[in-house]
């Protein structure tokens, strides 16, 4: 039995040392001890600290085997830890300034010394002279030691060579019109001058096609030239592609239950073309009544990538759905026709469409049926809805799956009239705003979102809030104007939806814990929102208010998580859902 011990180790985790050490990991192995390998350990501790800028560190060993137990002994003297004196720079181009190399290295002046820093400040350095149109550039790089003072200087000499251009750009592994459309999205036009940051653009922006499983953006610098070529690179996905999953939920008031299929043909009917077929059923089950909520959703459509300049998209899809929700079922077709397209930037994008359904309903809920509320909501007769619809997107987020800073906003508008084929003469606008803000381990991230109807509210179009991505005090959609009656003996409430909506909600998230390389990520959150029939009932200061928190676990697609709400307010008689205090949600990517 071999067992180890670490003396004057105060710099450094003592796990991190010993799982550096070979003497440890043959006692984990169960292996037989060897002295060569103390011998070995004991230099490898000291270029840890050498490394680290503890020059003079001295580091002794110590074998005791007389009691039948091998007990090895490491002590170290760390000493002071060097640090940096200056970074003399020379050569740079005109185009970049000592400021510009500074800030592409992690190291200041008086700081602590570190060889770790040191050797990922050279790449940093060569990327700078690439992004600067440098492309055959090179760094000398050194550092003068002075052991006795416990000083470093860090010597970089740049040797820039000739400015570049781009040169010829070469595709490979596409034909046809689809080679025609990655030569449009790379914007790559031979004599521009040369940068790195233009080609993970371009590369970036033939990934956004969707057509391939991996694309290449490679400069050739086999020939020092000041012409660069660039040869892009690109691999096919398979045409065709099948789908299915599904998944649960449970939340105070509903048990739901989904499923999910498709069928997508990449470059049907033309090149850039996506037809696709899904279907959507789902069944909810209300707790409190043991009714079941059948949901199904088909849709056929067509989607074309870059209509008539890049990066712009057109659809149309037609649907048919049988859907029964919280007041009543719907089944009938629909129609949808949209056109998105950046403004300017990627970051900035809008939407334009058009969208037509026609309705029966043919079965209402008790608390509604045969009420006044029916025909004001519509529901005694069949339903044409038609209507435009515009959206204004800005997306400033670092990443849209799991944002640590940055800002989203949109505005969404909807114009229903008979201009569109509806029966409806209205307009809904909904706008949006979430900000992301990182302080030290913990991303602060906040949202206020409103909306508005204004003119006969179509039913299918009222406002709700509630559930895992809204106000996480309330069950999904129910928080909401509600009609209430007494059916079968028993109270019996159902929300149906308003004209008039606000929601905020601050948010605060950071990493708890790692098990087995899965991270746990936590927040604490503060909801607020309300509904109502319109925006003269809406008041803003007296919102339903909830807090609580939740476990994320990451995944490529975004969090699963858990969360739970405690609702702080508005609890009496004539409130809803009174007496309720706590709501759970399951649900996959952040709330906002």
């Amino acid at each position: 039995m071999t067992r180890i011990e670490l003396v004057g180790v105060r710099a450094f985790a003592h796990a991190d040392v010993l799982a550096g050490l070979a003497t440890e990991q043959a006692r984990r192995d169960g292996l037989p001890f060897e002295r060569a390998q103390v011998r070995e350990d004991r230099r490898r501790v000291l270029a840890r600290y050498v490394r680290a800028g503890y020059w003079s560190a001295e580091v002794d060993s110590e074998v005791d085997d007389d009691s039948g137990q091998v007990r090895v002994r490491f002590t170290v003297v760390e000493g002071p830890r060097a640090r940096l004196a200056a970074v003399d720079i020379s050569g740079l181009p005109a185009e970049l300034t000592r400021d510009d190399v500074r800030g592409a290295i992690d190291l200041a002046d008086g700081a602590p010394f570190d060889y770790a820093k040191y050797d990922r400040a050279k790449p940093a350095l060569i990327a700078l002279l690439d992004r600067h149109g440098y492309a055959h550039g090179r760094v000398d790089a050194w550092v003068d030691a002075d052991r006795a003072a416990g000083q470093a200087t860090v010597r970089l000499r740049f040797e820039p060579g000739p400015r570049t251009r781009l040169g010829a750009v070469t595709i490979n592994g596409v034909d046809g019109d689809l080679r025609d459309a990655v030569r449009a999205r790379l914007a790559l036009r031979p004599g521009e001058p040369y940068s790195s940051q233009a080609l993970v653009a371009a590369q970036a922006s033939v990934v956004e096609l969707g057509r391939f499983t991996s694309v290449r953006v490679e400069p050739d610098r086999s020939v020092a030239a000041t012409e660069v070529p660039v040869v892009v690179t690109v691999t096919r996905a398979p045409p065709n592609e099948l789908r299915g999953g599904g998944g649960i939920g449970i939340d105070p008031a509903t048990y739901q239950l989904r499923a999910r299929g498709g069928y997508t043909r990449a470059g049907f009917p033309d090149a850039l073309t996506t037809a696709r077929f899904e279907v959507r059923p789902a069944l909810v089950r209300v707790r409190a009544t043991d009714d079941n909520e059948p949901r199904v959703e088909a849709t056929v459509g067509l989607d074309r990538a870059d209509l008539w300049r890049p990066r712009v998209r057109g659809e149309i899809e037609a649907g048919f759905t049988y859907e029964t929700l919280e007041a009543y079922t719907s089944v009938g077709p629909r129609l949808r026709v949209g056109l998105r397209s950046p403004i300017g930037s990627p970051s900035v994008s809008v939407a334009i469409g058009w969208q037509l359904r026609v309705l029966d309903f043919p079965q209402v809920d008790p608390a509604i049926d045969d009420t006044p509320l029916e025909h004001a909501l519509g529901l005694d007769e069949a339903y044409r809805l038609g209507a435009y619809t515009q959206a204004l997107i800005v997306d400033l987020r670092d990443d849209p799956v799991a944002p640590r800073w940055g800002a989203y906003g949109e505005l969404r508008v909807e114009e229903g009239n008979r201009w569109a084929g509806g029966a409806f003469q209205y307009v809904k606008m909904v706008p949006e705003l979430r900000g992301y803000l990182p302080v030290g381990p913990v991303v602060l991230a906040a949202r206020a979102r409103a909306g508005a109807i204004v003119g006969k509210v179509p039913v299918t179009q009222r406002l709700f809030a509630g559930g895992a991505y809204s106000q996480r005090g309330f069950p999904e959609r129910r928080l909401a104007p509600t009609a209430t009656a007494v059916v079968a003996g028993e109270p019996h409430a159902t929300p149906y939806g308003g004209g008039a909506l606000v929601e905020a909600g601050v948010e605060a998230r950071t990493h708890l814990f790692t098990i087995k390389k899965v991270r746990f990520d936590g927040a604490v959150f503060l909801d607020g929102a309300d509904v109502a029939e319109d925006l003269g009932a809406l008041d803003v200061t007296d919102l339903h208010w909830a807090t609580g928190g939740g476990i994320r676990v990451p995944t490529p697609i975004g969090a699963v998580r858990i969360d739970v709400g405690v609702r702080l307010n508005r609890l009496g008689a004539g409130e809803l859902r009174p007496g309720e205090r706590f709501a759970y949600h399951l649900g996959i990517g952040e709330a906002f």
